[in-house]
């Protein structure tokens, strides 16, 4: 399928920078979203990983850095993406501060989102090796997180309708859907 897959199209996004150009009240919206934004990803990543750190929020950026990209073309955004995948795809620990408990909560689903919408929105600016990369981060990531839930092995498992199952699962959604074709693992 065309890109993006996820949460929009290519049409709705040029309807939308369409609007951003020609709407001065939209584009006065749009300005003051991209400088709070601006200043929420100026220190992401943060550096290197640490024990019992906090990393959600760099799956959140990369979901914003790549509708920033989508939106405007600018290569600052294109450039922090790049600084962000890195970061994530490095991680040794996405949840926790203990191995065993990796793959298996909220940080992995805002992980796993990011990923995904950086993979559909900036897939023909990503170079071929930045893609195998998170392909192959999330086929581990996901793989092992899918088996925890399919197997009920995962905390939550009968209550995904808590914020913990929603944040996980669409995490897993997403990578599903972004990957679809890519990775035959991701129907499961």
């Amino acid at each position: 399928a065309d890109r993006p897959k996820l949460f929009t199209d290519r049409a709705t996004l040029d309807e939308i920078k369409a609007k951003i150009a020609s709407d001065p009240v939209y584009r006065a919206r749009f300005e003051r979203y991209r400088a709070r934004f601006d200043a929420d990803i100026a220190n992401r990543p943060t550096g290197p990983e640490k024990v019992g750190e906090y990393k959600r929020e760099d799956g959140n950026a990369l979901v914003f850095v790549s509708l920033m990209y989508a939106l405007t073309g600018e290569k600052q955004y294109l450039d922090k993406a790049g600084q962000l995948i890195d970061a994530v795809t490095d991680y040794a620990i996405w949840d926790s501060d203990k191995p065993y408990w990796t793959n298996f909560d909220l940080v992995t689903g805002h992980l796993l989102l990011g990923l995904a919408v950086a993979y559909d929105y900036l897939y023909n600016d990503l170079s071929s090796d930045r893609k195998a990369k998170i392909r192959e981060v999330v086929r581990f990531r996901a793989g092992d997180f899918a088996n925890r839930i399919l197997n009920g092995r995962w905390t939550w498992a009968k209550q995904v309708l808590n914020n913990h199952g929603c944040v996980a699962n669409t995490g897993l959604l997403a990578a599903a859907v972004a990957l679809d074709g890519e990775l035959p693992e991701a129907p499961v």
